[in-house]
């Protein structure tokens, strides 16, 4: 099973990526925790150079490059061992986050078409009342903030995200402002209900 979070920055997807993986391994799952950008050669890469430009078309053909390489390297060979993997991003933060006068959502959701849907995909959002939460978190990581860390860019990535349900029927939203303990209960009866149909 191919499981993705996405969403914003600050809306907790790293630490509930992880913690799902580690609940599903206590109901002996065989679960596999990974991210995108990946640490690959080209995931480092786009990590580097977002650190410092705010073309996003400079790294969406490295974005893609790498999610070509992760498929082809991790996801798709643990699918095949009956693995659950368990995503922190993938295309919708490719369209969300690369949307622009050149890209347009369209052509951005056409380019993804090539990469599998997962079987179970977690958008994160938050109510715009809630956006000094999220920075806080942002801020809170002490690490050095990359150029898409603004509350202006944040807000308008997280309505995008909330508009992604008009392009895709299959997509599971859950508020951030809530308890952890809350949303990985939703998240598992999500994932639940999702292994009965499989």
């Amino acid at each position: 099973m191919f499981i993705a979070l996405d969403g914003p920055d600050g809306t907790g997807k790293t630490m509930l990526a992880s913690l799902l993986v580690e609940k599903l391994k206590e109901k002996n799952f065989d679960a596999i925790y990974t991210s995108e950008p990946t640490n690959s050669k080209t995931g480092r890469k786009i990590r580097e150079i977002i650190k410092t430009d705010g073309s996003t078309n400079n790294v969406l053909d490295l974005f893609l490059k790498d999610r070509e390489e992760h498929l082809e390297n991790l996801i798709f060979p643990a699918l095949k061992n009956g693995q659950i993997i368990v995503c922190d991003r993938y295309k919708l933060s490719t369209i969300c986050y690369h949307e622009n006068a050149e890209y347009k959502v369209e052509e951005l959701i056409k380019i993804s078409e090539k990469f599998i849907d997962p079987d179970v995909y977690f958008v994160m959002y938050f109510d715009e009342k809630d956006i000094d939460l999220v920075f806080e978190r942002i801020e809170s990581r002490g690490s050095k903030p990359d150029v898409y860390d603004t509350k202006e860019w944040i807000k308008k990535v997280n309505k995008k995200f909330k508009q992604m349900k008009l392009y895709y029927k299959n997509l599971k939203y859950i508020n951030a402002n809530q308890s952890v303990e809350k949303i990985i209960s939703q998240m598992l009866n999500v994932i639940d209900e999702a292994m009965k149909k499989s």
